[in-house]
């Protein structure tokens, strides 16, 4: 995956000369939901409240990243956890560009059955919602010689928004892991885990702006 430093760079390269490509730039860099280094200090851009609850628990803001104009990624944590090795994740991203929902989906979809070719956890299922929501149930694992490291169950909320009075596309996006000996028990509980999980996502309604 491409970090997003790169993906900056092919912006700022043909963002004059090349208007066409851009929203595919947007489209890649709104895939790609993790940078090539550590903020040390996490700010809280967008002005939600925190912490954010969900499935009961309490998330904090762990780490930001705002490398872009356009560009809005927070993420929030349960206490003790940390970017680099988490149970679970509650983030908050923002591309502020007149770009379709529908066309993020089939961004993140055409990713996933790329994954699918040497990830064989791999599978996904698109929910359309009311008002042109997309919801994308998916699940990925890591793999470490020969072994599952980690098998991760993600879901992702799209929709179109007003930042600011400006066209935007939020995303809000929970992710949780098992690792080594949990994983099979973690199969055991996930069907209905995730049937829970998808209908709270549905229901989450964060807030988000900029500072004037």
């Amino acid at each position: 995956m491409l970090s997003n430093n790169i993906l900056f760079t092919t912006f700022a390269a043909i963002k004059n000369r090349y208007m066409n490509k851009i929203k595919k730039t947007l489209l890649a860099l709104f895939v790609a939901m993790s940078c090539s280094a550590m903020a040390q200090n996490a700010q809280n851009y967008l002005n939600i409240k925190a912490p954010i609850s969900f499935d009961g628990k309490d998330y904090k803001l762990g780490w930001s990243s705002h490398p872009a104009e356009y560009y809005y990624l927070e993420e929030f944590f349960p206490e003790g956890q940390k970017p680099e090795h988490y149970d679970d994740m509650f983030s908050v991203s923002v591309v502020v560009a007149d770009v379709e929902v529908s066309d993020l989906v089939m961004a993140k979809v055409r990713e996933l059955d790329e994954r699918k070719k040497t990830d064989g956890c791999c599978n996904y299922q698109v929910l359309e919602r009311k008002g042109g929501e997309v919801i994308i149930d998916f699940m990925v694992a890591a793999y470490e010689n020969g072994k599952t490291s980690f098998v991760e169950s993600d879901i992702h909320h799209y929709k179109k928004i007003k930042l600011n009075g400006k066209p935007a596309v939020q995303l809000n996006f929970y992710s949780h892991r098992a690792y080594g000996d949990d994983i099979v028990p973690y199969f055991e509980t996930l069907l209905k885990q995730k049937t829970d999980w998808i209908i709270k996502m549905g229901e989450m309604d964060i807030k988000v702006s900029l500072k004037q």
